[in-house]
């Protein structure tokens, strides 16, 4: 299946595109191209981000979530890893997760590449945006973060604190506010995430 990714995605680097959405059987065809970097979604990401995720959260992928993979092209059309996050959906919202970059592949990146990343952010904030962008149907996007990067790059992409500590709040639909906080308040029930 990756092999599929590989010569579907793996095309010669482009420019900046719009995020092309379509579906495919086995995998998803969502992806965004920047520069030498590509954002796909895979089915499985075990086998892709595994040994990045574990690095950061000393865990395994889980298996049931909607997995986004942020990939380099190199000169050998070869993928490398450079940031993974997942969501899953509960109630009409999306739980975002295990997001986590290797920032220090940025100093590798080609001259234009790295503009292009630097325009958008950086590599989490160009990923929480365009995944947040494709998740739209759902009422509203969830994380639930402490660490202090964390919260700098999804505030940017438009996050909110929510009352509850440690969550915050991406809203997609305009909602009332009592109805916002039935979601809010049920989110949070769920506790870390």
């Amino acid at each position: 299946m990756h092999k599929l990714i590989f010569s579907r995605f793996f095309r010669p680097p482009t420019r900046i595109s719009e995020a092309r959405a379509t579906r495919e059987q086995q995998t998803s065809a969502l992806y965004a191209d920047l520069g030498s970097l590509c954002l796909i979604e895979v089915s499985d990401a075990s086998a892709l981000a595994g040994t990045l995720f574990n690095k950061a959260f000393n865990a395994t992928i889980p298996r049931q979530p909607r997995h986004f993979v942020l990939l380099r092209r190199t000169a050998t059309n070869s993928p490398l890893v450079l940031g993974y996050v997942h969501y899953t959906k509960e109630e009409s919202a999306y739980l975002a997760g295990g997001l986590v970059v290797a920032a220090m592949e940025f100093r590798r990146l080609d001259a234009e590449t790295a503009k292009l990343v630097r325009g958008e952010g950086g590599f989490a904030e160009w990923t929480m945006r365009t995944t947040c962008n494709w998740l739209n149907d759902a009422d509203a996007i969830f994380t639930y973060m402490g660490d202090v990067k964390s919260i700098q790059v999804n505030l940017r992409v438009g996050f909110v604190p929510s009352k509850h500590k440690y969550l915050h709040v991406l809203w997609h639909k305009s909602l009332d506010l009592e109805a916002k906080q039935v979601l809010v308040n049920k989110i949070a029930a769920i506790g870390p995430f």
